[in-house]
């Protein structure tokens, strides 16, 4: 099993939307709202992000995004399209979007987890991902 990224182009639209509008992929999300073609277009348009499709073995299985915080810090993000759950991606994936961001010059990088997400918590500490000092709070109404 051969997992790659390859940069997201406008004709992954169809894909990244289904993918991102996924139940659980929302739920797990830090902002559970509806992803439309507006929201696309402003991602592939926005300097400071990376997006990319995850394949394997030349099928899409994903997407996965780097979003640059500063000159020497990214965001990693990614969410595994349904079929392809539960394979060890994960971390794979992980790896490649680290490896594209040394290329990058990126230095640090930090990943947002809700703390009920175990598998990619699991994910993220077996690629060497540390907690913090920070616990977000919040307060719905």
């Amino acid at each position: 099993m051969t997992v790659k990224l390859r940069r997201m182009t406008p004709l992954d639209q169809k894909f990244v939307l289904e993918v991102r509008n996924e139940d659980a992929v929302r739920a797990n999300s830090l902002t559970d709202t509806v992803k439309d073609d507006q929201w696309f277009r402003a991602r592939m348009n926005d300097p400071s992000h990376l997006p990319y499709i995850i394949t394997v073995d030349g099928e899409n299985a994903g997407i996965a995004s780097l979003q640059f915080v500063s000159s020497i810090t990214a965001e990693v993000s990614l969410a595994i399209a349904p079929a392809w759950r539960g394979k060890g991606l994960a971390a794979r994936v992980i790896d490649e979007l680290v490896a594209e961001g040394w290329k990058s010059g990126i230095e640090r990088f930090l990943a947002t987890v809700r703390g009920n997400n175990i598998s990619s918590l699991r994910s993220f500490l077996r690629e060497g991902f540390t907690p913090t000092k920070w616990v977000y709070l919040e307060k719905r109404k």
